[in-house]
């Protein structure tokens, strides 16, 4: 159910290792640069407590960092991911494993269905819009009001800079450029 939610909703590799003695499979990233994401499902999180850290330091610390991608500093690119059904947990004992940097991070997810589980993972895992909360951001100030305070905060005058070029400040970066060389007046010439 787990790798089938990685496989559909995100674009990761599916990697099978039989030297894994407690992850049976892990993603990456398309180019297998950044990312690596190894998960356990637990029945409890009693269990989840008990086993964690021999799973961590069996499969991630002794095989994948020492072996597999020796050479290669992962450790912040590694993100352990340990499920279990919802039940009654103390936030500070998922704080303590969450917090515990140690080898890689950890994420921990307590679900109670499948599309909670999806929703959860969307809202975790670093390469998404709700990973950094800006989801609502762009939404939240009224283009006007973005468009004059950024123009004060570059202090332009609306009326030396069209709003094409507002949009799509990389392609007036030579413009925009030289008005900061000029004491932030903007010249008419086109780019």
């Amino acid at each position: 159910m787990i790798a089938e939610i990685f496989k559909n909703n995100f674009d990761l590799i599916e990697h099978r290792d039989s030297k894994l003695e407690y992850i049976d499979r892990y993603f990456t990233d398309p180019e297998e640069e950044k990312f690596i994401f190894l998960y356990s499902h637990f029945d409890s999180f009693n269990n989840l407590e008990k086993n964690w850290k021999q799973y961590q330091n069996q499969d991630i610390a002794a095989y994948l960092q020492n072996k597999k991608y020796s050479g290669n500093d992962i450790r912040w690119d590694i993100y352990y991911i340990l499920f279990y059904p919802a039940e009654e947990t103390s936030p500070a004992e998922l704080y303590n494993i969450e917090r515990d940097k140690h080898i890689c991070r950890k994420l921990i997810i307590e679900y109670q269905s499948y599309q909670d589980l999806i929703e959860q993972l969307k809202f975790k895992l670093p390469f998404n819009d709700n990973f950094y909360n800006t989801s609502g951001f762009s939404h939240s100030l009224k283009e006007d009001i973005f468009e004059q305070n950024l123009l004060r905060k570059l202090d332009f005058s609306v009326n030396n800079i069209s709003q094409k070029e507002l949009r799509s400040p990389l392609a007036a970066k030579a413009k925009v450029i030289k008005s900061l060389k000029n004491g932030g007046e903007l010249t008419s010439e086109k780019i």
